[in-house]
């Protein structure tokens, strides 16, 4: 009795997720930095889409900006759009602007006024990726690399680049070895 219980609990947990999966996309309308929308169904005419969740007051953001300077001027040319989506916050007119000037940020910045975005992906901190298929499905999500193994704690050289790694796949038509591990960084407040 106990096996069968074991059995039918595990189907309910691998229905519950092969479910949730297939749901569809919700169409989220966010805006950018210029007040003009943007819905993510329309982010799928790319290969792929890196949706990276960021703030301007975090200092884990601020430390990534190059890398995802790099990464987004690497990919690009590749089909692979990238993202920054600030979640739902109070700013100042001005203050995202100045973040994406100053740390020199090529892709497109949406904000999530309601926090929609953040509560489909389940996006817990800042930065948080999420590594989209063309049908909006989410491949990836985590951390960007394993330079933070803790809040505050960073490792002097990074051995894991599961985002490289990952878009590496799919532009390889791969299997994503990784596809979720725990972002480190600020909360994002909700």
């Amino acid at each position: 009795m106990r096996h069968l219980q074991r059995f039918f609990g595990l189907c309910l947990v691998c229905c519950h997720s092969w479910a949730a999966a297939q749901e569809p996309t919700p169409d989220l309308h966010l805006t950018d930095l210029r007040n003009r929308p943007f819905s993510i169904i329309n982010a799928g005419q790319h290969t792929a889409t890196v949706l990276v969740f960021i703030s301007h007051e975090c200092p884990v953001t601020q430390q990534y900006t190059p890398l995802l300077r790099q990464l987004h001027g690497q990919y690009q040319s590749k089909g692979i759009a990238f993202y920054g989506v600030f979640p739902q916050g109070k700013y100042k007119p001005g203050e995202l602007a100045a973040f994406a000037g100053l740390y020199g940020i090529p892709f497109r910045l949406l904000i999530d006024r309601r926090g929609k975005c953040a509560e489909w992906l389940n996006a817990r901190v800042v930065p948080e990726v999420f590594l989209l298929d063309s049908g909006s499905r989410v491949l990836y999500s985590g951390a960007i690399d394993n330079r933070f193994y803790a809040i505050g704690k960073r490792r002097a050289e990074v051995t894991e680049t599961y985002l490289k790694d990952a878009l590496e796949a799919v532009l390889n038509k791969k299997e994503i070895k990784t596809n979720k591990t725990a972002a480190i960084g600020c909360f994002i407040q909700k």
